[in-house]
C-alpha cells in the first residue's frame, strides 16, 4: 500500500550508520478460510500481517541486517555493478514501512482513554476510528488501521503522531511512538531516502524494547547491528546469507572469524 521510492542512483546523506536511542477499505473476507477459534493470538496477528499488509512473518531479520550492511559497504566502494544494494534497499524499505505503519495502528488503540478532550488532543476522524474501529485487540487494530490509512492517506500519520504526543505514557504511546509515526510519514512524503529510512528502522525502539519484535524474530539482531557499529565485518559475514558472504569475501578476501 505504500508509495514506492526509487533508490537507484540516490545519494546517501552520510556514510556513517545512523544510530537512534529510541526507537473505508473493502478487503477480502477470510472467514471461510480460517477458523480463528483454533488460532492463538500470534497466529491471527501473523495472518493479518501477511494477508492484509503483505508482510512475510518469517523474514530472518539478523541475516537481512548483515546482508544489507555488507552490500552497503560494497556499494560505497563501487563494487556493486549489479545494483544489489539498491534492490535490497527497495525491498526492505517497503517491508519496514508497512510493518511500522501496521504497528503504529496497533499502538493507537491504547490512546483513546488517555488523550483527553478529542477537540484539543486528537483529530476527530481518528477519534471516531479509535472509538469504533481500533479499540479491539492488536490484530483487529492492525486490520482496521489499514482501511483507515487507505481512506485518509498520509494525514492519518500526522494525526497518529499528534495523538501519541498527547498521550505521554512511558508504557504505551508517547514520544517514542510519535517518532516512529513521524519516521514512516517522512519516508512516505519523500523527506528521507529509502537508504536513510532502512538505516533508521534498524535502530528504532519502542517502550517495550526492540522495534521489530511485534511480528518478527529479533534473535541475534542486536549482535549483528552492534557488529556493524564496531565495523566487525567478520561477524557480519558469519551472519550473512551464503550468497552475500561469498560475494563479499570474493571482493575483500576472507575475514578472520
Amino acid at each position: 500500500m505504500s508509495d514506492k521510492v526509487d533508490t537507484t542512483g540516490e545519494d546517501i546523506p552520510d556514510t556513517d550508520t545512523i544510530e537512534l536511542e529510541f526507537e473505508e477499505y473493502e478487503h477480502e473476507d477470510y472467514a471461510d478460510e480460517y477458523d480463528e477459534e483454533d488460532m492463538d493470538d500470534s497466529e491471527i496477528e501473523q495472518r493479518v500481517a501477511e494477508e492484509t499488509w503483505g508482510l512475510d512473518p518469517s523474514m530472518p531479520l539478523s541475516r537481512e541486517a548483515a546482508d544489507w550492511y555488507l552490500l552497503m559497504s560494497m556499494w560505497l566502494d563501487e563494487h556493486d555493478d549489479e545494483d544489489r544494494f539498491a534492490r535490497r534497499t527497495s525491498r526492505l524499505a517497503e517491508a519496514f514501512k508497512d510493518y511500522a505503519d501496521m504497528v503504529v495502528g496497533g499502538e493507537l488503540r491504547y490512546t483513546l482513554g488517555h488523550v483527553g478532550d478529542p477537540d484539543n488532543s486528537i483529530h476527530p476522524d481518528l477519534y471516531q476510528a479509535l472509538r469504533y474501529q481500533l479499540n479491539g485487540g492488536r490484530s483487529e487494530a492492525w486490520d482496521a488501521w489499514y482501511g483507515f490509512r487507505r481512506k485518509h492517506k498520509t494525514n492519518a500519520l500526522y494525526w497518529a503522531e499528534d495523538a501519541f504526543k498527547a498521550f505521554g505514557s512511558h508504557t504505551y504511546g508517547g514520544d517514542k511512538w510519535s517518532y516512529i509515526a513521524r519516521t514512516v510519514r517522512m519516508y512516505e512524503d519523500g523527506e528521507i531516502s529509502a537508504i536513510t529510512f532502512v538505516d533508521m528502522c534498524w535502530g528504532l525502539e519502542h517502550n517495550g524494547g526492540q522495534f521489530f519484535g511485534k511480528l518478527w524474530n529479533t534473535y541475534n539482531l542486536k549482535y549483528v547491528l552492534d557488529a556493524n557499529v564496531h565495523e566487525e565485518e567478520n561477524k557480519l559475514v558469519a551472519n550473512a546469507s551464503p550468497s552475500i558472504a561469498k560475494l563479499y569475501t570474493e571482493v575483500y578476501g576472507e575475514c578472520s572469524i
